[in-house]
């Protein structure tokens, strides 16, 4: 039995990219074989939840963007290179658009290991919260640096 604890920075980068998928349907395979376990703290679900729609926004802007800055490049085709190219980008955009919906069932991935009988869901005390303020006033990794990772 192999046990797996990721912090929330792990689960929201795989969340919204294509090849995470093949990823997560291996660690959701290893929970169904009883070859692993999941270690999920309340913080990270909680965190998890707050920012997967953020995430995910920013990762389809950032696709978008990338997509309309290379249309630019048909101003330097002509014929039937413009024609090809144009073409491809329509095809590229479709794709998009359809793994964007592929990139709801990533989530539906994730949610389905956070809720599977193999994660071991870790509840966080008072005691374990203060001990993390702590940590956090006091600057000490995570926290150490320009980023406060108290929930890390």
């Amino acid at each position: 039995m192999q046990y797996i604890l990721f912090n929330i920075c792990i689960w929201l980068n795989l969340a919204p990219k294509l090849e995470s998928r093949s990823l997560l349907k291996s660690i959701l395979s290893g929970l169904k074989q009883n070859k692993l376990k999941i270690l999920l703290s309340s913080v990270t679900v909680e965190e998890y939840s707050r920012h997967k729609d953020t995430n995910i926004n920013k990762y389809t802007k950032s696709l978008t963007t990338h997509l309309n800055n290379a249309k630019k490049i048909q101003d330097y085709l002509h014929g039937s290179e413009r024609s090809t190219f144009l073409l491809l980008l329509d095809k590229a955009n479709e794709n998009f658009k359809l793994d964007g919906k592929e990139g709801v069932n990533a989530l539906g991935i994730i949610e389905n290991i956070f809720d599977h009988k193999n994660t071991i869901r870790l509840s966080s005390s008072a005691e374990i919260l203060a001990n993390a303020a702590q940590i956090a006033l006091g600057k000490k990794a995570p926290c150490h640096r320009n980023k406060n990772s108290v929930a890390d």
